[in-house]
């Protein structure tokens, strides 16, 4: 009976995830009702003429847990029983029961803690940049303790060409920044360090004649 229970669990967990993790519509008109995602229509029973398939089975389990309203563990335990009366009545044996299933529910409940990795396989060698890589390994550890670098923080902001875009990307990461060596107030461009140099040195600006904006 656990591997029918670890076979339940794992489809359940399966479905559940996917559908957090895509874009999936989840309105649910009335015919839709007792329609389960890749699963399809739940069944209250399983047929006795033959053993069971897999779909068959995941649909007398969601029948139970969304139908009669119990929850995923009892819903797995109603639908097991069910599954080893028919294989019962083959005559087939069956793997049975083991002691080791809540050691099995303690150590999947610890694994829920660890990164939900998503990661290409071969993430860790086409990362080109070593902070990232360095991220995701440390990401993978024990308690995921390491937060997002400074480098990574992204803002919505656009610019019209790439000069002012790494002018503006600076602003962020700290990088290629100006200081004023009268009052150590700091700058992302040079241009603007010029001009606030005129608050200390009194020199005025150059005005266009035309649009009378200040000029350096």
């Amino acid at each position: 009976m656990i591997r029918i229970l670890d076979i339940l669990i794992e489809i359940y967990i399966f479905i559940t995830t996917f559908i957090m993790t895509t874009n999936i519509n989840t309105a649910v008109s009335t015919r839709q009702m007792t329609h389960v995602w890749l699963i399809g229509q739940m069944s209250q029973h399983l047929s006795e003429t033959k053993l069971p398939s897999r779909k068959e089975v995941m649909s007398l389990f969601f029948y139970h847990k969304n139908i009669i309203k119990i929850n995923v563990r009892d819903s797995a335990r109603v639908t097991a029983v069910y599954v080893m009366t028919i294989w019962d009545n083959a005559r087939i044996p069956t793997v049975q029961r083991s002691e080791g299933l809540k050691e099995k529910e303690n150590n999947w409940q610890k694994n829920l803690d660890k990164l939900f990795d998503i990661a290409h396989a071969d993430a860790l060698n086409t990362i080109r940049i070593l902070e990232d890589k360095e991220f995701l390994l440390l990401q993978r550890k024990e308690g995921r303790l390491v937060e997002f670098p400074h480098s990574y923080i992204r803002c919505v902001c656009y610019t019209k060409n790439m000069l002012n875009l790494k002018s503006h990307t600076s602003t962020h990461t700290g990088e290629n920044s100006y200081k004023c060596d009268v009052c150590y107030k700091i700058f992302t461009r040079t241009n603007y360090l010029i001009k606030h140099m005129r608050i200390h040195s009194g020199k005025k600006a150059l005005k266009c004649e035309t649009c009378a904006k200040d000029k350096m």
